[in-house]
This record gives structure tokens, sequence and C-alpha cells, in this order.
């Protein structure tokens, strides 16, 4: 009987380990998830409103829900830099050097890497959506993750003295190495943008 059932088990995990080995890189299966269906705003997120600005945070095959909820958190940060036309990739981990070797769009990339740190303390979770996934990464080896998704919101002052507060950090920055007469040109045309957008 004892033996029956061990040959059994060894049938069972043959079959679950074929199984897990026939999934493709780039194949995902949702084995759970927080709501039966995803939230319309992960496409499309709410209107700004004259007091409130919205952003959508993700995370993909996220190691664990908390990590995947920090990464959401950090990328829902990093979209600030969509309003200046600029890409800004902003990870939790990251650490940001201000450099002058690539002309004017240095100061636009300081402004960006200082308000995203900035905001993450800066915004509010109004919704949050996760999945967890059973993928094949590409060496084809299956994992396990979370993909993440996070609605957050922060207030137009709030944001404004983010912002404000960047703008004499990276100033700061760039009067200590020399390079801030170089920049000028572009700090204006950021501010400008900046001023449109706030509607001041």
């Amino acid at each position: 009987m004892k033996k029956r059932a061990f040959l059994l088990g060894l049938i069972y995990a043959f079959l679950f380990s074929s199984c897990a080995s026939s999934m493709v890189p780039g194949e995902e299966i949702v084995v759970e998830k927080s709501a039966s269906r995803k939230p319309s705003w992960i496409l499309v997120p709410p209107r700004n409103t004259e007091e409130v600005l919205y952003f959508v945070g993700m995370a993909t095959h996220a190691p664990s829900l908390e990590k995947g909820k920090e990464m959401a958190r950090a990328n829902a940060a990093a979209q600030v830099a969509q309003f200046f036309g600029t890409k800004v990739n902003y990870s939790y981990t990251s650490s940001y050097q201000y450099g002058t070797s690539s002309g004017e769009d240095d100061y636009v990339s300081a402004f960006t890497n200082v308000m995203a740190s900035k905001m993450i303390k800066g915004l509010t979770l109004e919704d949050l959506y996760y999945e967890k996934v059973k993928y094949a990464d590409v060496n084809g080896v299956v994992r396990v993750g979370y993909n993440v998704y996070a609605l957050y919101s922060i207030g137009k002052t709030s944001f404004e003295k983010i912002a404000d507060e960047s703008i004499s950090e990276v100033d700061e920055k760039f009067k200590s190495s020399g390079a801030y007469e170089t920049m000028k040109a572009r700090r204006e045309a950021l501010l400008k943008e900046l001023d449109e957008l706030l509607g001041r």
C-alpha cells in the first residue's frame, strides 16, 4: 500500500513538472487575483481635476506582493516625467547622479529624477489591484510573481510644493557644478510647462 502511494506521488510530481516545464518564455497564468476583473482605471485613469492629479503605477513579476506595492508606487511617482515630455526610468532602489556632459537635457533629467523621488511620499493610494501569476522567464524557468496595479492621487498644492522644492534642489546642484548658466534656457522652458500644468 505504501509502495503504491509512493508511486502515485511520483506520477503526480512528474505530471506537475511536465505541465510546468511546458510553458514557453513569456507565457503567464493567473493563479489568484484581488478582484473578479481588472479595474477600468488601469487603462483609463480618472481625469485630473482643478485640485487633484492622478497617476497609475504598476509592477510586473514582483517577487512578493509587498515588493510589488513598493515598485508600483515608485513607478507611479515616475509618471510625472510624462508631463515634461521626457522618459525617466525610476526604480525603487535607484540612486540619482547629476551630470553636465549631455548638454541642456541634463537639467530636465535631474529635475524629473528628484521630483519622482520626492513624489513617492506625496502620493495617496486610491485603489489597488493585483494578480498572482505563474510565468516562464526568458530561459523558460517557471516562476511565481505578482503583477500589481495601483491608482494614486496627489493634490495640486502638494504637487506644486514638491515641484518648487525640486527646482530649488536642482538649481543648487548645477550652480555648484558651474553649469547653471548653460541650463537656463531649458530651465525656463521647464518652468513654463510647469506653470501651464498648474494654471499659475
